[in-house]
């Protein structure tokens, strides 16, 4: 009786050891993902491991692929592949809809196929989008039918976990663990022996995120850092409006990010991004001289009908429909469609596009219309940041930002002499009962500006002066002191100045001579007496206006909402969707032409241009290391800009600090 139960006993463990050996063979087997089918077509595989343009159309087709690049992406894209191949540090600078992001994650996904990289960051301005651009990774192997038939040694173990990341710690291969990983944040290719792209990694972060000492342990025991770092779209929208943020951000992709990789081995950096605001990490990294760089505008020449037809009725059929129709913004759209096809030759004449191929919105007919629609219906700032790569002011200018620093902003050309890039040349004078005031700026297409000459009308004979001690005036010139007699000297003092500078020789170091574009001559205080002076010097005097500056605060109307009608106004710009200066037919007389503007959004903009360190759009002063500026920026720093919100608006209004010259 105890033999048998002994004998019952031994059975039953006996049975359990089978069936534990059997359950640990079946998950084993489970577990192992087999034999891995061989390449379907090596040569194409081979062909796209030495071209990343060639990658990017052939095995996304969906993406990448899905319609030809422009020479500008090419060329971004070339950039990309000798960073990932040999070594660099590239800042593309592509406009909004230009794929950069997909072209960041699968020019990675390249690096670490082809093993050319083995470990890769992927940085984002939060960690939320960086996990995006991780899963982004991963989705294509899962999904991605062309890279299975290529690529089965990625693509088949990733596969096999089938969306569940637990399973990868039991994953073998020919009985050994593949030491795969897919998290929403990482993920590590599996160890396939003769694939070169065994075992790569690739971890997402945000951009300031990441934990130093960033490594881990290959196969064969061997520690493995980062080699490489993509970050796209560094900045958020809040980040790029800070200037501690962006010299943050900066800092510690240089400082920190580029120190990741192993001593004796480069660690190459990939910046694809869109500028945001002027002055915002993408606009400082891609002028600066350690990084390759290349900035590339949707709209490379704007059309020759812009004001004409694009931001008139085009824009007027666009924007007008019935609020209480469902299908009112759908029809308004349909209007301007059909009004463009119309029009299609002269509304495209003379407008150069970076890539025809563009997505286009529903309704949409060229990359044209898609681009001035982004234009008119959200408005200049938004498009001549994010799509031209070029912004056309800052979003705020602090009062402590100007300071006397400005004066040692010397570009070393002599008094007078122009840059030979100078595609404008432009006076301003301030009229007063004593002395006038003038400077003379050349400014290149982009805004890029010298303040080549500047001083008063009679010449002072000391260096420093103020209007109340000024020692020579136009009285003592011209007249005798008599009420009569001092409009008379403004007059002549006005005509005098005007027709030195418009027949100065203004000439660049190669002896290149220039005249004058356009003059603007104060008549905030004497109106007749400036025009009178503009009107004798006719007809060489065409292009000096009259000017008068209106201080547009948020509690008074903008320009926007002016009668803009061709029966109230010549004309108006710069930006015609959002005007900041009008010529009224109230102000023409002959070929006399008068001027207002809005003198609060014109100093953000004089300032922004003098504060920021950034080579393009900034202005600087003629001179050298002895040239004293400070008499004239003491002038700059007599105002200080004070934001002030009402009625829905921000804007900075200008006043003075105190009692001093500001002319």
């Amino acid at each position: 009786m105890a033999r048998t139960q002994e004998s019952k006993l031994y059975e039953a463990t006996a049975r359990r050891g089978r069936i534990r050996q059997a359950s640990k063979e079946a998950f084993e087997e489970a577990a192992d993902i087999g034999e891995l089918p061989p390449c379907l077509n090596p040569a194409r595989r081979e062909a796209c491991g030495n071209d990343l343009h060639l990658f990017l159309r052939t095995y996304f087709p969906y993406s990448t692929g899905l319609s030809p690049f422009c020479n500008d992406q090419i060329n971004a894209i070339n950039r990309v592949e000798v960073a990932i191949r040999e070594d660099g540090w590239v800042c593309n600078i592509l406009p909004r809809g230009f794929v950069k992001s997909t072209i960041s994650e699968n020019s990675l996904l390249w690096a670490l196929l082809y093993g050319y990289r083995k470990f890769a960051l992927f940085f984002a301005g939060t960690s939320t989008l960086a996990e995006t651009g991780v899963e982004s990774i991963t989705r294509e192997l899962e999904t991605n039918e062309l890279l299975l038939e290529d690529f089965p040694e990625a693509c088949v173990p990733i596969r096999a976990l089938e969306g569940k990341p637990q399973r990868a710690k039991s994953q073998t291969y020919q009985g050994k663990p593949t030491n795969i990983e897919t998290n929403k944040d990482s993920l590590r290719l599996a160890f396939i022996p003769g694939f070169s792209g065994s075992g790569g990694i690739c971890q997402g972060y945000g951009i300031l995120s990441p934990p130093r000492g960033l490594r881990y342990k290959d196969e064969l025991g061997q520690n493995v850092r980062p080699d490489i770092a993509v970050c796209d779209d560094p900045a958020t929208d809040l980040s790029a409006s800070s200037d501690i943020q962006n010299k943050s951000r900066i800092k510690y992709i240089k400082s920190s990010i580029s120190m990741f990789g192993s001593h004796g081995k480069g660690m190459s950096l990939i910046v694809n991004a869109t500028i945001i605001v002027e002055g915002d990490m993408a606009t400082v990294m891609s002028e600066s001289e350690e990084w390759l760089s290349v900035r590339v505008a949707m709209v490379k020449t704007m059309p020759k009908r812009l004001e004409a037809l694009w931001l008139t009725e085009y824009a007027r059929l666009r924007r007008e429909y019935d609020r209480n129709d469902p299908r009112g913004r759908v029809k308004a759209r349909l209007a301007s469609s059909d009004y463009l096809m119309a029009n299609y030759d002269e509304m495209h004449e003379g407008a150069v596009v970076s890539w025809e191929n563009i997505g286009l919105e529903s309704g949409e007919i060229s990359a044209l219309q898609h681009a001035m629609n982004i234009l008119i219906d959200k408005g200049p700032e938004t498009f001549w940041a994010e799509c031209q790569n070029a912004p056309i002011r800052p979003t705020s200018v602090s009062a402590f930002e100007m300071t006397m620093d400005i004066a040692e902003r010397k570009n070393g050309y002599e008094r007078r002499v122009i840059p030979e890039s100078t595609a404008f040349l432009t006076f301003g004078v301030d009229v007063h009962d004593s002395i006038l005031y003038y400077t003379v700026l050349a400014t290149q297409s982009d805004f890029t500006g010298a303040i080549v000459d500047y001083g008063t009308w009679p010449e002072q004979p000391t260096e420093y002066f103020t209007q109340r001690t000024a020692k020579s005036t136009l009285s003592k010139l011209y007249g005798t002191g008599q009420r009569d007699d001092n409009e008379m000297a403004i007059e002549k003092g006005v005509e005098d100045i005007v027709y030195r500078l418009l027949n100065q020789r203004w000439e660049t170091r190669n002896g290149d001579l220039m005249g004058v574009t356009a003059g603007l001559i104060d008549t905030g205080y004497k109106r007749e007496e400036v025009r009178n002076a503009i009107k004798k010097l006719l007809p060489q005097s065409r292009v000096v206006l009259a000017s008068r500056g209106i201080g547009i605060g948020p509690t008074k109307k903008p320009m926007v909402e002016y009668d803009l009608s061709p029966k109230r106004v010549i004309r108006y710009g710069p930006d015609p969707v959002n005007p900041r200066w009008v010529i009224p037919h109230s102000e023409h007389d002959g070929d006399l032409y008068g001027i207002q503007f809005d003198v609060n959004f014109w100093k953000d903009v004089v300032a922004a241009r003098l504060v920021q360190n950034a080579r393009k759009s900034r202005w600087d002063f003629f001179g050298g290391r002895k040239t004293d500026h400070s008499t004239y920026v003491s002038h700059l720093l007599s105002e200080a800009p004070d934001l002030v919100t009402a009625n829905g608006r921000s804007v900075n209004v200008w006043s003075l600090k105190s009692n001093k010259d500001n002319h």
